[in-house]
């Protein structure tokens, strides 16, 4: 998926079939999407799979990769045990994400 800024929709970039989530195969998908005329995007969001984060750094070298917040939530909520503060800290991402400014979200 890509974010169109012009239209603020996203665009499906690529559908493809791999048999993993190596570097191989994001290195061989990025490779194909940039001689479709992909220009470097400013930022990738992703899992954490070393495969995707390794091919952008390979073949998109001035894109920016960043973990995304499903993941980053489910990985923070994971370290603590309270199941209480496990709902409380899991709102206050969700209100820090939604946030309008910086200064509103810490």
């Amino acid at each position: 998926m890509g974010f169109n800024t012009e239209t603020h929709k996203q665009d499906v970039l690529s559908i493809e079939i791999f048999p993993d989530e190596s570097q191989e195969s994001y290195t061989a998908l990025l490779t194909k999407l940039k001689q479709r005329g992909l220009e470097s995007p400013k930022l990738i969001v992703s899992d954490a799979a070393a495969g995707i984060i390794n091919a952008i750094k390979k073949v998109l070298l001035e894109t920016k990769w960043q973990l995304c917040q499903a993941h980053f939530a489910r990985n923070v909520l994971s370290r603590v045990k309270d199941k209480d503060a496990q709902k409380r800290i899991g709102k206050a991402l969700v209100l820090m994400w939604h946030s309008s400014s910086y200064e509103r979200a810490v």
